[in-house]
């Protein structure tokens, strides 16, 4: 290879979206688009200097000495893929990610973090997208008004490998649009509408900075940062970003502004608390995102009792100094008070809470749950009116539960929990969410709804809700409705996992593969087993067994006492012809879920793929009476598309539907 000077360098990584995709539908053209596309890519990486490291399949590494030239090829790759006579439906669309840095050199190529970190920004760029790191956006700049292209701020990403979350830039030519969707307009434009709302009207609270002497009080400082969050979301004309994602920006070194445009928020808290025996010191600072100006400021020195004080008295005053700059901005007005109950006075009562929410939160083990569960009940039993620490029993119970770890009658208390909790302060959004998910687990449709409409007129920041309305959409059928429910939850709160790895399920379901293929791009670092198994699933239903080989393998890797990947290698087995194969992975599920429902539906998918219809029938009828019947795979994977409209098919979903009435 020729050899680049050593020092700060640029490196270039492209591949081919969706090229498994392209090779079952073009197999006869593929070589023929592929040669096309390497001769492409190759022009311009010669024309502007670059060197070609490596090239596997459809991906090249690419380093350039020049950061600009690096960007300007990469617009005439696009440029030139866009204006190719490609046969009908075989559209070559790259992806590709820059990055500058320093890295090692050897006769065999280049090495170190700065070309991992290139590799993983194209992983996460969408098809005829151009994405640059912060380190080379810097670098161009104070050049790009004069180099015909921008630099558009797509927001905060977390890549594979990577530690810290990076600020991404997509690369725009003058006068086109944006090729790709990825942070909070990502969310804006999947619903659809006009734009996003206006973000002088959404705020996000940045995660306490904890300047305690003891560590272990970071605790505290996130508890709190969960309370202010919950306390904000009741003002009305405000839209607040949802701890899940406030939290991803723990220790940020992002500017004010970089958060401003990842979230699309016009106004950012920022706060530190340091507990130090009885004594409690928080400060607190509202910023306008446009001009980084404060709009208001507060330090609290007082009793360690007096926290609840604390949080009325900030929340109150974030309301009035919104009313003033929206009356300064010309908007109107309307932010309203923060009027929230106290449910509890007892301050060990709440620390048990604060320090059980935490586990509960960001530690799902075994264990943790157990601990967690633990300190909720002490609260309980310190302040029987304590709603929410009842909603923890509740929420622990039922993880408990789902992972086989308590017996599936311990529904029960659940919902006394709940209820209770209810009982006591029905305005606790939590109580109503949990209580919505607890009813779509029991088929009760009709009260889940209810409950989680009503958790979300409490609290339209809180994003859970939204999950089980969805749920409720899609089992009625309306899969397209329950979509743009988890759109909208989606912007609400763009790195809540649970509602990403359902969002891009639905666009799956509802048939629409490219936009599926394109979100699991965009979104797998964040939730790759669940993406790998979706993404496995469409890959057994369309017969590219291969490429489901390899997400099944991968899988398993990541968890491999989950029996999930045994039933997508049973069905991959059964399809090959492999029937010994597949009966051992039933075998396996079977070791590994002993008797449960999760055991029973999926063995139920692996004797449908063998052809084993009665098995299949006899499975799927016992997990309905279970109240475990995997509806929506039911009703929408195309893995059963060949026995949907069959009368005993028709029947199983006629079985379901009559349940759910009840």
């Amino acid at each position: 290879m020729t050899d680049l000077p050593i020092g700060t360098l640029t490196f270039l990584f492209s591949d081919i979206e969706g090229s498994t995709r392209l090779f079952k539908a073009q197999r006869d053209h593929y070589p023929a688009l592929l040669a096309a596309h390497r001769t492409i890519v190759r022009d311009a990486v010669g024309a502007h200097g670059g060197q070609e490291v490596d090239t596997q399949g459809d991906a090249f590494f690419v380093v350039f000495t020049d950061a600009t030239a690096a960007v300007h090829c990469a617009l005439d790759v696009q440029r030139e893929l866009r204006a190719h006579p490609w046969p009908e439906g075989a559209n070559v669309c790259v992806r590709m990610g820059i990055h500058t840095g320093q890295a090692s050199s050897s006769d065999v190529g280049f090495a170190g973090l700065s070309v991992h970190r290139a590799a993983r920004i194209c992983a996460v760029a969408a098809g005829g997208q151009v994405l640059v790191s912060q380190a080379t956006q810097t670098i161009l700049e104070d050049e790009e008004a004069e180099l015909g292209f921008s630099l558009v701020n797509v927001g905060v990403r977390k890549l594979k490998d990577l530690a810290r979350p990076v600020q991404l830039f997509e690369v725009v030519e003058d006068g086109s649009a944006s090729a790709g969707l990825t942070g909070a307009a990502a969310g804006g434009r999947l619903m659809g509408g006009g734009g996003l709302d206006d973000t002088v009207r959404r705020i996000v609270v940045l995660p306490f900075a904890n300047i305690s002497p003891d560590p272990a009080d970071e605790y505290f400082a996130d508890g709190l940062t969960e309370e202010l969050i919950e306390k904000l979301a009741h003002l009305d004309g405000l839209g607040v970003i949802a701890r899940t994602t406030a939290m991803h920006y723990k220790g940020t070194t992002n500017t004010i502004r970089e958060i401003g445009a990842a979230l699309a928020v016009g106004l950012v808290l920022e706060c530190s608390v340091r507990k130090a025996g009885d004594r409690l010191r928080v400060t607190a600072q509202l910023i306008e995102v446009g001009s980084e100006e404060h709009l208001w400021a507060s330090r609290y020195d007082r009793e360690l009792d007096d926290i609840f004080a604390i949080q009325d008295d900030i929340a109150e005053q974030i309301a009035a100094a919104t009313r003033s700059h929206l009356e300064s901005a010309d908007k109107r007005a309307d932010v309203g008070r923060a009027e929230t109950a106290r449910d509890t006075e007892d301050l060990e009562a709440y620390t048990e809470f604060l320090q059980a929410r935490e586990l509960l939160r960001t530690k799902p083990s075994e264990r943790s749950i157990r601990h967690a569960l633990s300190l909720f009940e002490r609260a309980v039993e310190r302040d029987g009116r304590f709603a929410r620490a009842r909603v923890g029993i509740a929420e622990c119970t039922a993880y408990l539960a789902a992972e086989g770890l308590l017996p599936l009658e311990t529904s029960a208390r659940i919902l006394d929990e709940l209820q209770y909790a209810l009982a006591i302060d029905d305005t606790v959004a939590e109580a109503h969410s949990a209580l919505a998910g607890e009813l779509v687990s029991l088929d009760d449709l009709a009260g889940a709804q209810r409950e989680a409409r009503r958790a979300i007129e409490l609290n339209p920041s809180f994003t859970d809700p939204y999950r089980w309305l969805a749920q409720c959409e899609a089992s009625d059928g309306k899969v397209d409705e329950a979509t743009r429910v988890l759109e909208h939850a989606y912007r609400l709160n763009p790195l809540d996992v649970n509602v990403i790895a359902f969002l891009g399920r639905l666009y799956f379901y509802a048939g629409r593969i490219s936009d599926a293929v394109a979100f699991w791009a965009r979104t797998e670092s964040l939730v790759e087993y669940r993406t790998r198994a979706h993404r496995a699933e469409l890959l057994l239903s369309y017969g590219d067994l291969d490429a489901a080989r390899h997400e099944i393998d991968e899988m398993a890797s990541l968890r491999p006492q989950t029996p999930l990947p045994n039933a997508y290698r049973g069905i991959l087995l059964a399809k090959l012809g492999d029937a010994e194969g597949a009966r051992r992975c039933i075998a396996s599920i079977d070791s590994l879920e002993h008797g449960s429902p999760i055991a029973t539906f999926l063995i139920g998918f692996v004797l449908y793929a063998l052809g084993d219809l009665d098995g299949f029938y006899r499975c799927q009828n016992e997990a309905l009476e279970q109240h475990s019947l995997p509806f929506l795979e039911i009703l929408y994977s195309p893995l059963f598309d060949e026995a949907r409209e069959t009368p005993r098919f028709q029947a199983l979903i006629a079985r379901q539907r009559a349940q759910q009435s009840r």
